[in-house]
């Protein structure tokens, strides 16, 4: 064992200092336990040898003795002997040497050396404002909507495919040209209201408007009115309205055509808004769908020698009875001058 651990020392360069100690310490052990002082009056006979214990190597082996009894047996009085402890000798720890690393780790240095944070004190330059609520002006209110507006638009303009841009822009020319009136000198489509301030158009698109109020009212042109009237609206003034149908109150919208065909070719009708109205009753009109129809001139058709007559009650839905009166408001400019004069107790 001993060389073993000198040969690893020998590699390591380095002397075992720790076998030495070792071995030192042995010896000492071994003269402890062959310098123990023996009682002489030996009572019993042992029957096995004794052997002595040497870490000697070289040494010769000794001639066994018989063991001494460490109990004394008397006739008397038997006494018991009790033999002290033999103190243990401390090896010496050695102090194992950590060789330095071979790479020495250098901290970085900082390129920006971070500067101590200053205090300041505190000043008050001004007095603290409190949180005060502005109300927006109306024109604020109202550049605010139209932006919401637009938003909203350019928002469902995102979800709408091309196709369906395009059907309804479509839709949209188609049924713009069927409202509008062309004029055949510029080409243009003109609707109500320029064809109320269009110098050549003026007269005679006003005369149809009159004629338009004068059916929906008590009459226009006099005692002998150029029309029929049905009494389907009456002016009042706008003090006249009750407070809680003020909100019912609706817009009016004008229509123009040219019908060739009939008497009256410049045919101008007002329409109330239908997306405001707030009529309790039935407001649909009842019609035949489209497989009566099919049906009915199916059978015309094949029927031989049959005959179709189809008649048109003119102004028909202006004399349906309502349960109570709805309300729309107009602009002064969108009446004619004649319709004014005649209902000047009211409409001024």
């Amino acid at each position: 064992m001993r060389a073993l651990t000198d040969l690893t020392e020998a590699l390591r360069e380095r002397r075992n200092t720790k076998g030495e100690i070792e071995y030192e310490a042995l010896q000492k052990f071994d003269e402890l336990l062959n310098n123990i002082p023996l009682p002489q009056t030996p009572s019993i006979q042992p029957t096995q040898p004794i052997r002595r214990v040497t870490f000697d190597v070289t040494a010769t082996p000794e001639v066994e003795m018989p063991p001494i009894p460490r109990v004394r047996f008397e006739t008397q009085t038997p006494t018991v002997s009790i033999e002290t402890p033999i103190p243990r000798v401390q090896e010496p720890r050695e102090q194992e040497i950590i060789p330095p690393p071979r790479v020495q780790t250098v901290s970085p240095n900082l390129r920006v050396q971070p500067s101590p944070p200053t205090i300041t004190a505190a000043t008050i330059d001004k007095p603290i404002r409190k949180n005060v609520m502005r109300i927006p002006t109306p024109a604020q209110t109202k550049l605010r909507n139209k932006i919401g507006e637009a938003r909203n638009l350019r928002s469902r303009l995102g979800m709408r495919t091309h196709m369906q841009l395009r059907q309804q822009e479509q839709r949209q020319r188609h049924s713009e040209r069927i409202q509008l009136i062309r004029d055949d000198e510029t080409g243009d489509y003109l609707n109500y209201r320029q064809l109320m301030k269009h110098p050549k158009h003026k007269t005679i698109w006003s005369t149809s408007s009159a004629n338009e109020f004068g059916r929906l009212a008590q009459g226009v042109g006099g005692t002998n009115s150029r029309v029929i009237p049905t009494n389907t609206i009456f002016f009042i003034k706008p003090d006249q309205v009750p407070a809680d149908r003020k909100k019912d109150v609706t817009y009016g919208s004008f229509t123009c055509d040219l019908r060739p065909h009939k008497k009256e070719t410049h045919r101008t009708r007002l329409t109330m808004g239908g997306d405001r109205i707030n009529y309790p009753g039935d407001v649909g009109t009842p019609t035949a769908d489209m497989t009566l129809v099919k049906i009915f001139f199916n059978s015309v058709i094949s029927t031989k020698g049959a005959k179709c007559v189809m008649l048109d009650i003119k102004d028909f839905y202006l004399n349906t009875p309502m349960m109570r009166y709805e309300y729309m408001q107009l602009k002064l400019t969108d009446i004619p001058e004649e319709i004014i004069v005649e209902y000047t107790s009211y409409v001024t």
